[in-house]
């Protein structure tokens, strides 16, 4: 049976920062929600989505490990790093890779360790920086545009109007591009949009649906 769970509840109805967030998840036909994220929100952004991309218990260990890393990690550099470096901000993604694969080795070194898939997604100003590796994609939508990030890493000129999207495979193996960008361009709230986008998902009935997951994030820029 699928199911929906919603995540982040309080909608944000005004600029306490200079982001602004939606989110939602459905755990889909599988028995373990293996998707976990988290977005720390200031005057910058940092976004990281893991997707533990196996229907078991390491799954989701190793996905909640790999965010706390990812986030834990990215406070503490926010004091000695140029986040404004493309050099620097590149660097510490790499760096934090590294490490997720490590401390996941040593969490699961005796039991079944997943392949991860990993996004992570850095903004400041009109600058957004961009990591990802594994099956979760990530894009941008203004108006009736949608470009796909498909590169490891990389830098976006964010524009005004810009919608900046983390999504698992269970969200894109079951939605088209129309879908998403008509979703996204409707006149609500992110967090609206969000789960309006895992509505549709529930709505399609797929057989042996995944974990989906989505993050969308917008900038007063």
């Amino acid at each position: 049976m699928t199911a929906l769970f919603l995540i982040g509840k309080k909608r944000r109805t005004n600029w306490d920062n200079d982001w602004l967030v939606g989110n939602s998840q459905t755990i889909g036909d599988c028995k373990i929600q293996n998707n976990y994220f988290a977005t720390v929100l200031g005057n910058d952004f940092f976004a990281v989505l893991v997707d533990g991309t196996i229907d078991h218990i390491n799954g989701r260990q190793a996905a909640i490990l790999a965010v706390e890393i990812c986030v834990s990690e990215f406070k503490k550099c926010k004091k000695f790093i140029k986040l404004e470096d493309f050099s620097e901000v590149f660097v510490f993604f790499e760096k934090l890779e590294k490490k997720i694969i490590c401390e996941v080795k040593q969490y699961i070194y005796l039991s079944r360790t997943p392949y991860l898939s990993v996004s992570m997604v850095y903004g400041k100003d009109d600058q957004m920086f961009y990591y990802t590796v594994g099956a979760n994609r990530l894009f941008v939508i203004n108006n009736q545009d949608c470009i796909l990030l498909e590169e490891k890493m990389g830098f976006y000129k964010i524009r005004c109007g810009d919608v900046i999207g983390l999504i698992s495979n269970g969200v894109y193996e079951t939605l088209n591009e129309i879908e998403l960008i008509q979703t996204i361009n409707r006149n609500e709230s992110l967090y609206e949009k969000a789960q309006k986008i895992s509505t549709k998902i529930l709505d399609k009935k797929k057989r042996k649906q995944k974990n989906a997951t989505v993050i969308l994030v917008e900038g007063r820029v």
